[in-house]
C-alpha cells in the first residue's frame, strides 16, 4: 500500500468510527444517478451527493482537506457509511489525480461501487443539451416549459448546432465513460451492481438488497434532503433525436455504437466544409 499523500494537520485527525465504509456510483450526465441517489439516502445509505464536483457549495477547492472534511461530516452525521456519486469526468479529472485508487481504502473504507448507465447514448445527450439549455435537470426542479410552438424552441434551443451537439457529447457522454470504464478494468475494481437507465426502479431495488445482503450500515430513519427527481416527460428530446440522426443521416442505433474517435471524425469533416446546420434551420423546415 503506497502512503498517503502528504496533506495539512487538520486532515490528519481520525475519523470519527471504526470499520468504516463507502457506498460509490459512477455515473455520466443524465443516466438517472440523482434518482439513485436520492433511493440510496431514503434507505439510510449515507447522504448520496455529488461532494467531489468542485464547483458546488460543498467544496469551493477539491483537495485532500476538503476531501477528508466531507467524508469525516458525512459520517458524523449518518454513521459509518459514506455516500458519493461521482460523475467519470470529476472522477477523471480532479479526484484521481490527488487522491490515486491505491489510498482509497484508507480514506473511504470498505467500498461497495456501483455503475448507472444508459445504453440509450443518444436520449442521454439530447437530454443533456436540453437541460443545458433551459436549466430544468428534472421534473419540478424549475417551472416546466409547457410552451413547445416553434417560436418557444427556436428561442431556447434555436442556436444549437451539430457541432456544438457533438462536441458537448463526445465529452460529458463518451469519452470521460470510456476513461473511466478502461480504470475500473485496468485496477480490478469490483462493481457491486450495473444499474441499467431502462430498468431504473429494479436495478436500483436490486442495489439496495445487495447493500443489504452485505450488511452495509445503515441509519434507521434518515431524512431525504431533496425531493425524489422525475424524468423529462415533453416532445423536445424526441425532436432533437431527429435534429441529430437527420442531420447526420444516421440511425439512433448507429449512433449509441459511436465511440469518441468516431465523433472526432465527425467534428472534423463539418471544420472541413464549414457547414453547420442549426436547430432552428431544422424547425424552420419541419414547421
Amino acid at each position: 500500500m503506497k502512503d498517503l499523500p502528504k496533506f495539512s494537520p487538520t486532515a490528519l485527525r481520525a475519523f470519527p468510527s471504526k470499520d468504516p465504509h463507502s457506498v460509490i456510483l459512477f455515473a455520466s450526465p443524465r443516466t438517472g444517478s440523482s434518482f439513485v441517489g436520492q433511493r440510496l439516502s431514503k434507505a439510510g445509505f449515507g447522504i448520496t451527493r455529488e461532494w467531489f464536483y468542485d464547483k458546488t457549495h460543498y467544496c469551493e477547492n477539491l483537495t485532500l482537506d476538503s476531501i477528508h472534511t466531507l467524508i469525516n461530516v458525512s459520517r458524523v452525521t449518518c454513521g459509518r457509511t459514506f455516500s458519493a456519486k461521482i460523475m467519470w469526468g470529476h472522477l477523471i479529472e480532479t479526484v484521481l489525480p490527488i487522491l490515486p485508487y491505491e489510498v482509497w481504502p484508507e480514506w473511504f473504507g470498505n467500498m461497495h461501487f456501483l455503475i448507472i448507465e444508459r445504453e440509450d447514448k443518444l436520449s442521454q445527450a439530447c437530454s443533456l443539451n436540453k437541460a443545458r439549455k433551459d436549466n430544468e435537470w428534472y421534473c419540478g426542479q424549475n417551472k416546466i416549459i409547457e410552451d413547445t410552438t416553434t417560436d418557444k424552441l427556436i428561442s431556447i434551443y434555436g442556436n444549437l448546432t451539430i457541432n456544438k451537439f457533438l462536441n458537448d457529447t463526445m465529452w460529458a457522454v463518451h469519452y470521460y465513460q470510456e476513461q473511466g470504464e478502461r480504470w475500473i478494468k485496468e485496477n480490478d475494481i469490483p462493481i457491486l451492481k450495473r444499474i441499467n437507465y431502462s430498468n431504473l426502479e429494479s436495478d436500483t431495488q436490486e442495489a439496495l438488497k445487495l447493500l443489504r445482503e452485505k450488511n452495509v450500515p445503515r441509519i434507521q430513519k434518515p431524512k431525504p434532503w431533496y425531493k425524489s427527481p422525475v424524468k423529462q416527460a415533453n416532445n423536445v428530446n424526441d425532436l432533437l433525436k431527429a435534429f441529430v440522426t437527420e442531420t447526420l443521416k444516421i440511425t439512433e442505433d448507429e449512433f449509441n455504437t459511436f465511440t469518441s474517435d468516431d465523433i472526432s471524425g465527425y467534428l472534423k469533416e463539418f471544420e472541413k466544409d464549414n457547414t453547420n446546420i442549426s436547430f432552428k434551420d431544422f424547425l424552420i423546415n419541419h414547421s
